[in-house]
């Protein structure tokens, strides 16, 4: 439960993958109780996350968004829209090699 707790909390500070994570445990009763509307607006937090660090210029941002397109997941499956968020993720290392979630990035 303290992980589970901890994965929301971060959430709520702007972590888009502690939602996804915290999202995981509800849908598949992983530590706490199944409940499938608290995953599905977890999601939707992470979603938005990503989104946000996407707008923001940040790679990482862009690609975990499109993981998401690609499964479907807090979004319709799209992949016309994958692939563009891929391109964008692209576009942004080619002019920040070391931002997050570029080949280059500085740990």
């Amino acid at each position: 439960i303290d992980a589970v707790k901890n994965a929301e909390l971060e959430c709520s500070r702007g972590n888009g993958r502690s939602c996804l994570d915290a999202a995981d445990a509800h849908e598949h009763a992983r530590g706490i109780d199944r409940d499938p509307e608290r995953a599905r607006m977890l999601t939707g937090l992470g979603v938005q996350q990503f989104a946000i660090r996407c707008m923001d210029r940040v790679p990482a941002g862009c690609l975990e968004l499109a993981k998401l397109h690609k499964q479907g997941r807090g979004v319709a499956e799209d992949a016309v829209a994958a692939n563009a968020l891929v391109d964008r993720a692209t576009m942004l290392c080619r002019s920040r090699p070391t931002a997050p979630g570029c080949p280059g990035e500085q740990p």
